[in-house]
C-alpha cells in the first residue's frame, strides 16, 4: 500500500502524453500572452493594498516608511531563486502542471495529491483576499466619485460585520430565522466576472490580461509621476543624525580603518558597532514617511 501511494510517474510517460492528440489542448499562447501573465501575476492587490498601511502604518502598528525597500530586495533575491527552480522544472518536464506534475515525477502520486490541494487552497485564500478587497475600493471610488453609497450589508462579509457596531442590527433579517442578511456581493460579483472571461476562452483571457496589465504599469507610472513632485531631498534627514551620516558610519563599521591589524577584542567590538550602525540607519530610514506626515 504504502508503495502505490508512493508511486512515481515515469517522465517518458508524462511527455507522451504530449504526442496524444485526443488529451492534448491547443497552444493559443505565445511568448508575449505568458509573460504578460507573469507580469499580471507580479503586480498584483500586494502592491495596490497592502504596500500603503506596511509603509505609513496603522492604528495597531507603526510603518516601516522608506526602509521597505530592504524587504523588496530580500523578496527579489527569493523571487530570482526560485524563478530558476522553476526554469529547471520546466526545462526538465515540459508540460503543463506546474508543481503538482513535478511532484508527481519525482516524490509520488501521495505528495502530488497533497500538492495540488494546496494549490487549490492557496488560489482560492488569494482570490478571497483579491475579492474583499477590490470590493471595498469599489465601494469607495462609488461613493467618493459618484455618490453611490452601497449598503454596508451588500458588501461586507459577515466576519467583518461582526466587528463594526450597528451593522447586524441594521441589516435586514430573513422573515422565517430571523438570522441578519450579510453578504459581500461586490466580491461575489467579481469573482463571478473573472470566472466568466476564463470560461469564455483561453486566448480572450489572455488579452483582457493584457488590457489589465497595461491599466496597472499606467497607474504605477501616474503614482510614480505625481509622488516624485512632492519629494522634498531637503527634508531628507534624520532628527537626531542624518540619513547619510548614519549610512557612513554603517560603511565605517564594516570595513574599520585602513591599515589597522585588530586584535580579538577589537573584533568583536567593532561587529557590536555593525549592529548599532545598522539599527540606527534602519531607525533612520523608518522615521522619513512619519516626517513627511508631519509636514502636511
Amino acid at each position: 500500500m504504502l508503495r502505490g501511494i508512493f508511486r512515481t510517474k515515469n517522465l517518458d510517460d508524462i511527455l507522451a502524453a504530449l504526442s496524444d492528440e485526443t488529451r492534448s489542448l491547443k497552444r493559443s499562447l505565445g511568448p508575449l500572452n505568458v509573460t504578460l501573465l507573469g507580469i499580471g501575476a507580479i503586480i498584483g492587490a500586494g502592491i495596490f493594498a497592502t504596500i500603503g498601511t506596511a509603509a505609513a502604518g496603522d492604528a495597531s502598528r507603526p510603518g516601516a516608511g522608506p526602509s521597505l525597500m530592504l524587504s523588496f530586495c530580500i523578496t527579489a533575491v527569493v523571487c530570482a531563486f526560485t524563478a530558476l527552480c522553476y526554469a529547471e522544472m520546466a526545462a526538465m518536464v515540459p508540460i503543463s502542471g506546474s508543481a503538482y506534475t513535478y511532484s508527481y515525477a519525482t516524490m509520488g502520486e501521495l505528495v502530488a495529491w497533497i500538492i495540488g490541494w494546496d494549490l487549490i487552497l492557496e488560489y482560492a485564500i488569494g482570490n478571497v483576499a483579491v475579492a474583499i478587497s477590490w470590493a471595498n475600493y469599489f465601494r469607495s471610488f462609488m461613493h467618493d466619485a459618484f455618490g453611490v453609497d452601497i449598503p454596508q450589508w451588500l458588501s461586507t462579509d459577515f466576519r467583518t460585520a461582526r466587528k463594526i457596531p450597528g451593522l447586524i442590527e441594521r441589516a435586514p433579517h430573513d422573515p422565517i430565522f430571523g438570522l441578519p442578511i450579510v453578504f459581500n456581493l461586490l466580491a461575489l460579483g467579481i469573482v463571478a466576472l473573472i470566472t466568466i472571461v476564463l470560461v469564455w476562452g483561453i486566448k480572450e483571457s489572455a488579452e483582457f490580461n493584457a488590457v489589465m496589465v497595461g491599466v496597472k504599469i499606467l497607474v504605477l507610472l501616474f503614482f510614480i509621476g505625481v509622488a516624485f513632485y512632492f519629494v522634498s531631498l531637503g527634508r531628507n534627514t534624520c532628527r537626531r543624525r542624518g540619513g547619510v551620516f548614519c549610512l557612513h558610519r554603517l560603511r565605517c563599521g564594516l570595513h574599520g580603518r585602513r591599515g589597522n591589524k585588530e586584535s580579538g577584542s577589537r573584533s568583536a567590538y567593532r561587529h557590536h558597532r555593525i549592529t548599532y550602525y545598522l539599527h540606527d540607519f534602519l531607525r533612520c530610514s523608518g522615521s522619513g514617511l512619519h516626517r513627511f506626515d508631519s509636514l502636511q
